[in-house]
């Protein structure tokens, strides 16, 4: 790092990446807030933006490049899908995800689920809670789960489980809603990751569906804090009033079966077609990760930093 900023850089694009320094402040502030009642934990997020040449035109029948950073300057820039693609390579996901709808462009790698269901009424819901990056230090599960089976990560991750479980209570009823998995430890690409599975029943006398449930659960508490509303407030605040936009937000399909499956929108990018001018195309990617009493600004801007590495590594020339 230099004067407190990562050394991102990607050639010929500008990229606006967050303050290490400005980072750790508002982990602070997020601590005051915590201190003072206002929440209990709080779901920090900042913004990295892209601006490239416009790259040609949309075509799924593209390849993903073998390296992006292997391109010359005359040849064209990768296309979203070919964006996507590469994504899928470097960062499997079980919930990765692209979307092309009306000015919108998402290109997501989520491992998390946000919410299941099906026909007969079983909702599942997956938050995610708990980051370490792979290392030679921390190379295999049992490493992992030495570091995120401590107080301050499993608070984080029982916090937001607290928060599903009445969501799905307010559907449900409270003796339909159970814990099926609690902090369970998985291995990705590039990271492990503590999840809870939590799992409940719709009553057949009561008329709700899945989207119902969808509906009572959003906006996704793992990407805001509890409590939910008190929290979004104070981090409307401490981000500066800019909307995250596709990113936090939910992404999925629903059938006329009444099934239905949801993951939220991390580990991604996105883009409006009207955001730029005819010459370039500007990119976002959000970051961040869950603040507790127990946090340290240190810790959290490295997580940070880890989440936002992902997504924009299918971009960068170096670092």
């Amino acid at each position: 790092m230099k004067n407190g900023v990562r050394p991102f850089t990607i050639s010929g694009t500008a990229i606006q990446s967050p303050g290490t320094t400005e980072y750790e402040a508002k982990v602070r502030e997020c601590q005051e807030y915590i201190a003072a009642g206002d929440s209990y934990e709080l779901c920090l997020t900042d913004q990295t933006t892209i601006t490239r040449p416009r790259s040609h035109s949309f075509d799924m029948s593209d390849k993903a490049p073998q390296s992006i950073t292997s391109q010359t300057k005359s040849s064209p820039l990768p296309s979203s899908w070919q964006l996507f693609r590469t994504l899928r390579t470097r960062q499997p996901a079980p919930f990765a995800s692209y979307l092309r709808l009306g000015p919108a462009t998402l290109v997501s790698a989520s491992p998390e689920r946000f919410l299941a269901y099906d026909r007969d009424g079983h909702v599942s819901m997956r938050p995610m809670k708990g980051t370490v990056r792979k290392s030679a230090e921390v190379s295999t599960l049992a490493h992992a789960e030495a570091i995120l089976h401590v107080p301050k990560e499993e608070a984080e991750n029982l916090m937001i489980v607290d928060l599903v479980r009445h969501d799905l209570h307010g559907v449900c009823g409270a003796g339909n809603v159970t814990v099926e998995e609690l902090m369970k430890v998985e291995e990705y690409e590039s990271v492990f990751q503590m999840i809870t599975v939590v799992e409940g029943r719709l009553p057949s006398e009561g008329g709700y569906s899945g989207l119902d449930v969808l509906a009572a659960s959003l906006p996704p508490g793992s990407m805001t804090g509890a409590p939910k509303k008190r929290s979004c407030e104070i981090l409307r605040k401490l981000e500066d009033g800019q909307e995250r936009g596709l990113y936090s937000g939910v992404v999925g399909y629903m059938c006329a079966s009444g099934r239905g499956d949801w993951s939220v929108t991390i580990r991604a990018m996105f883009r409006w077609d009207d955001e730029g001018d005819d010459e370039e195309e500007v990119w976002r990617i959000g970051a961040g990760g869950a603040v507790t009493i127990l946090s340290t600004p240190e810790g959290e801007a490295e997580e940070m930093f880890t989440k936002l590495s992902g997504p924009l590594c299918v971009f960068q020339d170096s670092t």
